[in-house]
């Protein structure tokens, strides 16, 4: 058996990651000491240790880390880790795309004789009629003020309102 420290040194992992895979259950000691609380790790845990380490390398979360370990058979990790090889290569085409905005804006900006450079995108929306209020409320809770007197303006006008939700969180509403 070996204290947290030696098995730090035999792994080369931290004594600091020893112990917060112990406080998550990814790898528990093998051991704790009754009579000083240290905790002492086995031989034959290194492999389960090394299998931690090559997932994590290979950016998995702790949570996917964990549901593989309890899982562990050869067909599920390559299925794992084929599935993690498209999200990178998902990932490695996103910012290839960024790196080519970013070159052509560098581009758009030498040849431009303006100081500034905006980027300006066209999207079609489906056409809606809006209604709008603005006016200046004391802070962000004041906002009701607004909301009240939108719906008074709906009431006396006898508007009939869509609602559209979104993401059942967030609401929009248009006039129909």
């Amino acid at each position: 058996m070996f204290k947290i420290g030696e098995f730090s040194k035999l792994t080369q992992v931290t004594v600091r990651m020893l112990r917060y895979y112990d406080e998550i259950d990814l790898l528990k000691p093998s051991k704790i000491d009754e009579n000083n609380g240290y905790r002492l790790y086995a031989i034959d845990q290194v492999p389960e240790l090394q299998k931690i380490l090559m997932l994590r390398d290979a950016r998995f979360s702790i949570n996917e880390i964990k549901d593989i370990m309890n899982n562990w058979d050869k067909d599920t990790l390559i299925n794992h880790l084929e599935d993690k090889v498209k999200e990178i290569e998902k990932n490695i085409a996103i910012e290839k795309k960024r790196s080519r905005d970013i070159q052509k804006s560098i581009s758009d900006i030498k040849e431009s004789d303006d100081e500034f450079h905006y980027a300006v995108k066209i999207k079609q929306i489906p056409a809606m009629n809006v209604l709008s209020l603005r006016r200046i409320v004391p802070d962000f809770y004041a906002e009701g003020i607004l909301w009240a007197e939108i719906y008074k303006y709906i009431e006396d006008i006898d508007a009939r309102i869509k609602s559209v939700h979104m993401k059942e969180r967030k609401t929009s509403h248009g006039i129909m």
